[in-house]
C-alpha cells in the first residue's frame, strides 16, 4: 500500500510539472505574440530606428524561439 500511494504521489507530481510547463509555454506564446505587436505598433508609429523600437526588437530578440 505504501509503495502504491507513492507511485500515485510521484504521478500526480509529474502530470503538476506537465501542466506547469504547458502553462508556462502558453504565456510565454502570449508575450512573444503581444511584444511582437507592440513592436510592430512602434515602427508604424515612430519608425524602426526608434529608441522605443529598438528596446522592444531586444527584448524579442531574448525570447526562445520555440
Amino acid at each position: 500500500m505504501l509503495l502504491r500511494g507513492a507511485a500515485a504521489t510521484s504521478s500526480a507530481m509529474t502530470m503538476t510539472t506537465a501542466n506547469s510547463a504547458s502553462e508556462a509555454y502558453l504565456y510565454l506564446q502570449h508575450a512573444k505574440h503581444w511584444l511582437e505587436h507592440a513592436y510592430l505598433w512602434k515602427v508604424i508609429v515612430s519608425g524602426k530606428e526608434s529608441e522605443g523600437a529598438q528596446f522592444f526588437a531586444q527584448i524579442f530578440a531574448q525570447f526562445p524561439d520555440a
